[in-house]
Order: structure tokens, then sequence, then C-alpha cells
């Protein structure tokens, strides 16, 4: 699923990539994660949680994140974990350094495991 955000004179395009590799659903964002593109995320996130599987969220082109994408993350981690007993989660995976801080900064770091690639966080899921 491509978007671009909505916002007025806004140059800057947001992107959410989706796809399913083995039970797992890849998650990737590309662009600022803000007031103006977090409900773009959202979606997909509530779409993978009623799919059952575990997500990973590659973060590794967003540029930015501010408290509107943090809470769109906290709620697709609410959701896919919500009623399971089969252990799937959400999982972060490969933050550029201002994303991470912001991560860390806001205790987001603790509540979800962040790995440092896609490939090592799909490897957490196994």
């Amino acid at each position: 699923m491509d978007r671009e955000s909505n916002t007025p004179g806004d140059t800057q395009k947001f992107e959410v990539r989706t796809e399913t590799a083995g039970g797992t659903v890849l998650v990737r964002v590309v662009g600022e994660l803000d007031l103006s593109t977090h409900e773009l995320l959202r979606e997909p996130l509530m779409a993978a949680a009623k799919s059952g599987d575990s997500v990973v969220l590659d973060l590794a082109e967003c540029e930015f994140i501010d408290s509107s994408g943090i809470r769109a993350l906290l709620q697709g981690h609410e959701a896919v974990t919500e009623g399971q007993d089969d252990g799937n989660r959400l999982v972060i995976a490969a933050p550029r350094p201002p994303v991470l801080r912001v991560l860390e900064m806001t205790g987001v770091g603790e509540a979800l495991p962040v790995h440092e690639s896609v490939d090592e966080a799909l490897s957490s899921l196994s």
C-alpha cells in the first residue's frame, strides 16, 4: 500500500509498504511519520493485527517520528498482541539514529523490541 501524505504544500512523500513473509507481516515506512501521516501507518497495522500474524515494522527509511507516530506504533502493538496466546508481537527493525533516539527517549524502545536489521527482527520471531 503506497500513499502520499495529504498535507497542503507538503513535498515530502510518505509511503507504507506491506508484504507477508512466512506468517509475518513486514511493514515498511518511508518518509516522515508525524501528525499528517500517522493514520496511514495505523491502517495497515490494524489490518496486520486482524491477520493474526506477528509484525516487523521496518523503519530504515523513516526519517522522522513525532508523538503521533509513537502513538500509532503503540496502538499497533496493542492490536497485534491483544488476546493473543500464541506470542504474536510487533517488533521494530533498523531505525535510523534520530528515530531510535526518539524511541529511546519515549520509552518505546523498552516496550517494543528494537533490532538493528529486518533479518535480525525476523529471526527474533522464529
